[in-house]
């Protein structure tokens, strides 16, 4: 028996014929179903949120527009380098398939971006190339220029590392600040109703369960001496990490018997609202219902 057939040698495995092709869709319909597997049960659920969903949109035109400006795609021609142009349909249907979950928006990213340095890369590669003697440098560089195609191989590296980074900055990123504030507020009725329960002049406040912190954020419920006054504060715990955290605000709180709920917005963990914070809302008893 003689030796195996090679894939270049049977040709029902040539390019482009029924089996190769079934072949192919199998094999990435096996990929794509481990995916799944592996990134559904961690991040079920939670979609990806805007920030994730801009950085996945944005990667791949970016990277084409500085090629451009570069003129990358005329080196690309005259060296006779072929342009993947099905990499965009297969990109618009992976950016679908990272709706279902923030897992597969990472994973997408940790794809797209080395794929758009490595273009960076080449484009400052060609551009450092281009500056040298034209009887040292290839000939599809001699009309290129070196200068511009330089720039556009360090903007296009750089652009990368920030659309990753703004993807992964906003991984399980979903603060749900009106929720919080009705809580409080809800909170801080329910202590002026308790309070107006009792005998005149005798209001006694009661040390409440928030419940209110999640992931995102953290609480302080202090009562004053004989429980005649109280204080509630809720700050951000977390944020994105910088310096993508100034890309939001989350509102801090502070609260107290008045029924005066003040606010800041803050772009750091760990800021506390002070009581002298411009005045957000004015509590009533009455809102106490409302809010459930």
């Amino acid at each position: 028996m003689g030796p195996p057939m090679t894939r270049a040698a049977d040709p029902a495995l040539r390019e482009g014929s029924p089996r190769y092709v079934l072949r192919g869709a199998r094999l990435l319909f096996i990929v794509v179903s481990m995916w799944l597997a592996w990134t559904s049960p961690a991040w079920a659920n939670q979609p990806p949120g805007p920030q994730m969903l801009l950085s996945e949109i944005l990667i791949l035109p970016l990277m084409m527009l500085l090629t451009a400006l570069g003129g990358g795609y005329a080196v690309m021609r005259a060296a006779n380098i072929k342009r993947r142009r099905w990499l965009i349909a297969v990109v618009v249907v992976a950016i679908l398939l990272t709706g279902i979950n923030e897992g597969l928006s990472a994973m997408l990213m940790l794809v797209l971006g080395p794929y758009v340095i490595v273009r960076g890369v080449r484009l400052a590669l060609w551009g450092a190339r281009a500056r040298r003697p034209p009887d040292q440098h290839p000939a599809y560089l001699a009309n290129a220029s070196g200068g511009r195609l330089l720039t556009a191989g360090l903007l296009t590296c750089l652009t990368a590392v920030a659309l990753v980074g703004l993807n992964f900055a906003f991984v399980g990123w979903w603060p749900g600040e009106y929720y919080l504030e009705q809580r409080i507020k809800q909170v801080v009725a329910l202590e002026l109703v308790n309070a107006n329960k009792q005998q005149a002049g005798d209001a006694v406040y009661q040390l409440p369960e928030l419940r209110m912190a999640g992931t995102v954020y953290d609480q302080e419920f202090k009562l004053g001496p004989g429980g005649k006054s109280f204080q509630a504060r809720v700050w951000p715990k977390r944020m994105p990490f910088f310096p993508y955290n100034y890309l939001v605000t989350l509102p801090s709180f502070y609260a107290d018997q008045t029924g005066q709920l003040r606010m800041i917005r803050v772009h750091k963990p760990g800021q506390r609202c002070p009581p002298n914070a411009p005045v957000y809302y004015r509590v009533h008893p009455e809102d106490a219902q409302a809010q459930q």
